[in-house]
């Protein structure tokens, strides 16, 4: 599967947006090279001594592996949980001997993370390091390491090496189901070709969602705060996009479970909300009931935006309807674009590079990543 990057010219140099224009190249090297990048974790998975997954990050690499958790689960017919590492280190009782703790950084250079490798290796745990720096301190630490292959990435928001580390984990599912059986010949091949097809889309999503944020760039602007709103998967989608967003565009930016909101978030609705809901397929009820939570706090703010397919009914211009392939679990691919090109497109408009953090010496003075 050929595919090109999805370039625009800015008036500056917008790093930002150029990862994200990388993201299908990336994610179609990932998928044709998934093999002999997964193959030696797919073997330690498969062995005797692994019973349940530990997967530990922060940030963005927890979202990751939020996103794909219940689908690895299912594809292991293991226990897959996911931690932030400080709750993973900070805990009294010591995991059972057959875990496999699998530590997430794209840089390398989380000491949170490292902290919980180290942690896990005291306790005779097999430990994993994911990340795209191969000579970073968790490629060397833990007993395999397994590359996040997104390339370079220089910004402090991740973009295309969010959309990386989601794929990487699915495939791990994907191929320790073939092996071990879950996943009959004919079953993976069509999980292939609905990737394979959801990548092909991405360079469309880009260009609607591009033009989408381009007509809102005078209300995103001036948003006193964000609120993003998704359900199953796509609530680790909504978590990254509030993550992006408040990194870059530097204001407030939330993202919730949609029931979660529902418990006491709404109170705080006004007319200068900005909410996004991500209407995706795969649950009905959930999307209906989304819906109906969107026409009630439309009541109160006008500044809502729907992110969909096509079959949704429009109910505000705002809305971003596009064509999808709007898979159930492989649209988290699809529903991240629109909010990580709010985080490239709208600092510009308020003179902030979104690739260089506000703060450049806050970790070094922190001490929570290596130097």
């Amino acid at each position: 599967m050929k595919m090109e990057e999805c370039k625009v010219k800015t008036q500056v140099d917008n790093k930002v947006r150029a990862y994200i224009g990388e993201t299908p190249v990336v994610l179609s090297r990932i998928l044709e090279e998934r093999q002999s990048i997964l193959s030696e974790l797919v073997d330690l998975v498969t062995g005797q001594d692994v019973s349940n997954i530990l997967i530990v990050g922060s940030g963005s690499s927890y979202h990751s592996a939020v996103a794909v958790q219940a689908f690895v689960e299912k594809s292991l017919q293991m226990a897959v949980k996911v931690q932030y590492p400080t709750r993973f280190t900070n805990e009294v009782i010591a995991p059972e001997k057959g875990t496999l703790v699998i530590g997430i950084s794209q840089g390398g250079k989380s000491l949170s993370t490292l902290r919980a490798i180290s942690k896990a290796q005291e306790g005779g745990l097999k430990t994993v390091g994911i990340t795209a720096t191969k000579d970073s301190e968790l490629a060397k630490r833990p007993d395999l390491f397994v590359p996040i292959a997104c390339g370079e990435e220089q910004a402090g928001a991740k973009t295309k090496g969010v959309a990386a580390t989601m794929l990487t984990l699915l495939l791990l599912g994907l191929e320790v189901g073939k092996k071990q059986g879950y996943y009959e010949e004919q079953a993976y091949q069509e999980w292939i070709r609905k990737i394979e097809a959801t990548i092909e889309n991405l360079p469309v999503v880009i260009a609607s969602a591009e033009s989408w944020v381009n007509q809102y760039m005078n209300e995103f602007s001036v948003a006193p705060q964000l609120m993003v709103i998704g359900y199953g998967p796509h609530y680790a989608i909504a978590l990254e996009g509030g993550l992006k967003i408040l990194e870059t565009v530097r204001i407030p930016a939330l993202g919730y479970e949609m029931e979660e909101y529902m418990h006491g978030i709404y109170n705080c609705i006004n007319e200068d909300n900005h909410l996004i809901f991500l209407a995706s397929e795969g649950a009905e009820e959930e999307q209906r009931r989304l819906l109906k939570m969107r026409k009630f706090l439309g009541e109160h703010t006008l500044k809502t935006y729907v992110i969909g397919g096509k079959d949704i009914q429009r109910e505000s211009g705002r809305d971003l309807l596009m064509s999808l392939v709007n898979d159930p679990i492989l649209s988290i691919f699809e529903y991240l674009i629109p909010l990580q090109l709010i985080a490239a497109l709208v600092p510009l408009k308020k003179g902030i590079n979104p690739a260089i953090p506000k703060f450049t010496s806050f970790h070094q003075q922190m001490g929570s990543k290596l130097q």
